[in-house]
């Protein structure tokens, strides 16, 4: 499993959103049949860092990027305010990360978010 969708499972778990319905992984549709639309880019990151005798890198600096979009106002609230709230949401748990596996990790690949 790749870091992209490592990532949006871990955010369908702690969100609570469908991968595919509300969750995209670098995608993200013109019409999400009205709910707010959360996709998860990859995004250029930082060039990685070599170590001496290897042609593999020491680690790798990727980057992600989260867009969200909402067509409906929930309950009397703005469009851009529903959105924002989720796009909060989604970086309060991705800053929870701190150099550890994902609980959906099945690799070797450790986070620092």
């Amino acid at each position: 499993m790749g870091m992209i969708e490592e990532v949006t499972s871990y955010l369908s778990t702690q969100m609570s959103l469908t991968l595919g319905t509300q969750l995209f992984a670098n995608v993200l549709p013109e019409t999400t049949s009205n709910v707010i639309a959360c996709g998860v880019f990859e995004t250029l990151g930082l060039p990685s860092v070599q170590r001496f005798g290897t042609n593999l890198p020491a680690w790798e600096q990727p980057r992600i990027q989260v867009i969200v979009r909402s067509t409906f106002a929930a309950a009397g609230t703005p469009h851009s305010t529903a959105a924002r709230q989720k796009a909060f949401d989604a970086w309060e748990a991705l800053t929870k990360i701190r150099n550890q596996q994902l609980p959906t990790s099945t690799g070797t690949n450790s986070y620092y978010l």
